[in-house]
C-alpha cells in the first residue's frame, strides 16, 4: 500500500558501468565517426551530421535494448518491513 516501508534489492549493475553505456560509448561513437569521416575527406558539415546520425543510431539500439532487458533491471520489492526495523537499520 502506499506509503508502506519496503526492503528492496537492486540488479548487481554499477553507475559507473551505466554512464559509460549511457555518456562515454556514445561519445567514443560519435568522435570515431568523426575523426573517420574527416579523414577520407568528407566536409566537416556532413562528417559532423554523420557523428552525430551514428550516435542517434547508438541510442536507437540502447533503447531497443532497455525495452527488452527493463524487468531484469528494475529494483525488486522483497518484503514489507515495520517502522520498528527501519529506524534500526538506519543507524
Amino acid at each position: 500500500a502506499p506509503g508502506d516501508y519496503v526492503e528492496i534489492e537492486v540488479p548487481n549493475f554499477s553507475a559507473s558501468k551505466l554512464a559509460l553505456l549511457l555518456y562515454g560509448i556514445p561519445l567514443a561513437v560519435f568522435i570515431a565517426t568523426l575523426l573517420f569521416m574527416i579523414g577520407l575527406d568528407f566536409s566537416e558539415l556532413l562528417s559532423l551530421l554523420t557523428a552525430f546520425s551514428s550516435m542517434a543510431v547508438f541510442y536507437i539500439g540502447l533503447s531497443i535494448y532497455d525495452r527488452k532487458n527493463r524487468e531484469k533491471l528494475m529494483p525488486i520489492i522483497i518484503r514489507k518491513v515495520s517502522i520498528k526495523d527501519v529506524f534500526t537499520t538506519i543507524k
